[in-house]
């Protein structure tokens, strides 16, 4: 006799509402791993060393900066603006050598007379009041043409020179100090301030040693610059963000790009206030931006031990890439992490202050 299999009862179907994830092994390991990393970092804050401290404070914050997309819109507003700014950098150390260039100079030949061959400007500043002639010119429009800086008046070339590469190696070392004391946001401000009164000075003082300053004062901002765009990018990314990988590729297109275009300039107008001009306005139009649209970096605010500060602007970059960090379930186990690392490292710091206090005034 055939035994007939009952009918399958149709199976409900499940509730959208109460469906689980299933997440993939290598996935929950990375999450246990996290959860694990963080409760061992709190269990453990008072017994860590220093260095130890400051690893995982800095694990911790890139950790929040993942969460909020570290590739975002935010991110990419320094990047693109980033490049422009490169541009003008390349024509601040481009402008010295059309600004303030070395004469050419020609002397009459002692066996062709009327023939001119190639000479050095002590030679030709040698022949003056001899009865063979010589030529020293420049083939631009410069300031030591302007105003007549050659012969007994070729040292003030060399003042200028040095004054302009001891103003731009020293207001460029106290300029990226001074980053690190008052933050990445005052660093915007002070480049964009060195430009302007550097180009001002430059415009106005009729004197050539004087336009020099302007111009030593000036390149410090082709230093800062660079290296504050440079700052912004890994500050506001982690080590897995593909951004900073090309980040400095681009720098130095942008850098390239404005060595070719100061020249293309050169073309229209050798007139060292036009250059300057050109070089002003294109900082202008790229600086003045930075102003508003870039914010303080977390890893400064981390840095001087203000946690409430990097909380602000986490919030403010998570809400320009459109993100919300506490949706991130890691989120405020992360932040309370951080808090007590921060309490511990000040703890740290106070004890290191009263031992010199101690060592000092036994």
């Amino acid at each position: 006799m055939e035994v007939v299999p009952p009918p399958k009862m149709p199976q409900p179907m499940a509730d959208p509402d109460n469906i689980n994830p299933v997440i993939a092994p290598a996935a929950q390991d990375l999450l246990l791993a996290d959860t694990d990393y963080l409760t061992n970092a709190i269990n453990t804050v008072e017994t860590m060393s220093e260095g130890e401290l400051i690893e995982a404070r800095l694990q911790i914050s890139e950790d929040v900066i993942e969460s909020i997309n570290s590739s975002g819109r935010y991110q990419m507003r320094i990047f693109w603006l980033s490049i422009p700014l490169m541009l003008a950098t390349a024509y601040l150390v481009y402008l010295t050598s059309y600004v303030s260039p070395e004469p050419f100079a020609e002397c009459e030949s002692t066996t062709q007379p009327g023939v001119f061959e190639t000479c050095t400007e002590q030679e030709a500043c040698d022949l003056r009041g001899s009865s063979r002639q010589s030529k020293i010119y420049f083939d631009i429009d410069c300031w030591p043409k302007e105003f007549n800086i050659v012969c007994e008046q070729k040292y003030k070339r060399s003042i200028g020179l040095m004054i302009t590469l001891f103003l731009n190696t020293i207001l460029g070392s106290i300029g990226l100090h001074l980053c690190d004391v008052f933050g990445r946001q005052f660093g915007w401000y002070m480049s964009l301030a060195l430009v302007i009164v550097g180009s001002c000075i430059s415009f106005f003082v009729p004197d050539y040693i004087g336009k020099m300053i302007g111009l030593g004062i000036s390149l410090p901002a082709n230093i800062t610059y660079a290296i504050l765009l440079t700052v912004m990018i890994n500050e506001n990314t982690t080590a897995k963000t593909k951004l900073r990988s090309v980040t400095v590729a681009f720098f130095f297109l942008g850098f390239c790009f404005g060595c070719i275009s100061i020249n293309l300039f050169a073309y229209i107008s050798t007139e060292p206030w036009f250059l300057i001009g050109v070089t002003l306005v294109i900082f202008l139009i790229f600086g003045i931006p930075c102003l508003f649209l870039f914010k303080e970096t977390p890893a400064f605010k981390i840095n001087i031990l203000d946690v409430q500060g990097y909380i602000k602007i986490i919030d403010e970059i998570a809400s320009i890439n459109r993100k919300d960090p506490r949706l991130d379930a890691k989120y405020s186990k992360r932040i309370d992490c951080l808090n007590l690392i921060i309490e511990r490292m000040k703890e740290i710091s106070k004890e290191k202050k009263s031992k010199n206090i101690v060592e000092r005034h036994p």
